[in-house]
């Protein structure tokens, strides 16, 4: 029952804000952004509109699966958490990320924009919340209490005054390994156009997509917000991070 569904992800939502409020009141950076080998940054700024992105060898993404498989999350996983440690450079303040679920069953596999559902995924206050969610807690909620209620309509969440101006957009490994574009299981998960109760669009987002023929990830900042100064140094930084636990 979709009316219970709503209930029960309302409880869990609580009293998270409908939008992350953050204040740039400097310009963006050069451009000239630091690389390191296994990543290479880029960037472009046009009055209040700004899109980065930084390549992920397939080395490190190599590296990458391997901590996950370690630590037992998924890769989906790890990138919501990398984007929830990113924004805390911004905002101490409590935000849900938004991410597409694909509900397709699989006789529509092809079709694009049909049976994609928005999902939030809260984040309380750090001030407030002592103890910071490890990786693996936050890939057991993900799991546990957040996608059972995956299908309930974003548009009743909305209505019950929720939403989010951050978005992720993980579009990784659903294409199948063979070159042959036939083989395709699936086509990208659209990023929706999330407009708050005011009706602005302003908002930041995170694409993690495959760039097929070399086994690399591209990640993709893109943001009608401003720039966010140093996210691609902060990115890299976090991803170094977890790479050092391993052995």
């Amino acid at each position: 029952d979709q009316r219970a569904l709503v209930e029960k992800y309302v409880e869990l939502l609580g009293d998270t804000p409908p939008r992350l409020e953050v204040d740039f009141a400097s310009p963006p950076p050069s451009s000239s952004a630091s690389t390191s080998t296994s990543a290479s940054t880029s960037s472009a700024y046009q009055r209040t509109t700004s899109r980065s992105g930084i390549s992920l060898d397939c080395a490190t993404r190599m590296s990458l699966e391997k901590y996950c498989r370690k630590e037992k999350i998924s890769l989906f996983s790890l990138a919501l958490g990398v984007m929830h440690k990113a924004m805390r450079a911004y905002s101490h303040e409590a935000f849900a990320i938004g991410t597409a679920y694909d509900a397709r069953p699989s006789c529509f596999r092809d079709s694009v924009g049909m049976f994609v559902n928005t999902v939030l995924v809260p984040f309380g206050n750090c001030e407030e919340n002592s103890k910071e969610e490890t990786l693996k807690e936050l890939h057991d909620r993900w799991t546990n209490s957040i996608l059972p209620l995956a299908t309930a309509p974003f548009d009743m969440i909305s209505a019950a005054g929720y939403g989010c101006n951050v978005f992720l957009a993980f579009n990784v490994g659903i294409f199948s390994s063979e070159r042959d574009d036939s083989s395709r299981r699936m086509k990208s998960l659209p990023k929706p156009r999330l407009r708050d109760q005011n009706g602005s669009d302003s908002s930041f987002s995170m694409e993690w997509e495959d760039f097929v023929g070399d086994g690399s990830i591209n990640v993709t900042f893109e943001s009608t917000m401003g720039h966010f100064p140093g996210i691609e140094e902060r990115f890299q930084y976090i991803i170094s991070q977890f790479l050092r636990t391993l052995p």
